[in-house]
């Protein structure tokens, strides 16, 4: 059986091109949506820089992700003030991440677990990068569709997945990092599109 991976975020992005590369018999095709590879400068964007500080591009929660414990202890029982801050920053329109969504957010991560298995993505990052230095000898060669956000990482996505494969088509969306909320109808059409292609 094969399958085709859509991903959005970070976890489920690196996650999907993780499959990918170890069961090549089994993927057809992998849409990687604005997110960054750890070892592919994902840790530039997290760093404190003038730069980076003054963007909305700024990953500083992959720094606070990564601390054992520590970002348990102050999201829990908070989960509402975070997240709901959180997802509408990373968005160019922060009124189009609809309320419904945000709930849906902080049932997930409210659960036991929820705020330790969204970290331990982040604490992986080290290990990740190995794993994806190890697999850019090898690049995959089914076809990958890498979006970026117009408003969030753009044009990085592609070059990112170019250098861990050898058939990336390019897209930028007109949108924050907040694509699947932002314009569901015109991501959703985009992946259609790629992942019905023969």
């Amino acid at each position: 059986m094969t399958v085709t991976i859509s991903s959005e975020k970070t976890g489920g992005a690196v996650t999907a091109y993780h499959v990918a590369s170890q069961y090549r018999d089994k993927v057809r095709r992998l849409a990687f949506i604005d997110a960054g590879i750890p070892g592919y400068g994902l840790e530039a964007k997290s760093f404190l820089t003038k730069e980076n500080y003054a963007s909305r591009n700024w990953h500083w929660h992959v720094n606070f992700y990564a601390v054992r414990d520590y970002p348990e202890m102050l999201i829990t029982g908070r989960e509402r003030i975070y997240f709901d801050y959180f997802f509408r920053h990373e968005a160019d329109n922060p009124q189009a991440v609809s309320q419904d969504a945000i709930e849906e957010y902080i049932r997930a991560y409210s659960a036991p677990g929820g705020i330790r298995a969204m970290c331990e993505i982040y604490r992986a990052s080290i290990e990740d990068a190995e794993l994806n230095y190890a697999a850019e000898k090898n690049p995959i060669t089914i076809p990958v569709l890498a979006i970026g956000a117009e408003k969030f990482h753009g044009p990085y996505v592609e070059e990112q997945m170019k250098k861990l494969a050898t058939n990336v088509t390019g897209l930028i969306l007109p949108a924050g990092h907040q694509l699947a909320e932002e314009i569901p109808d015109q991501l959703a059409h985009s992946l259609l599109e790629f992942l019905q292609a023969t």
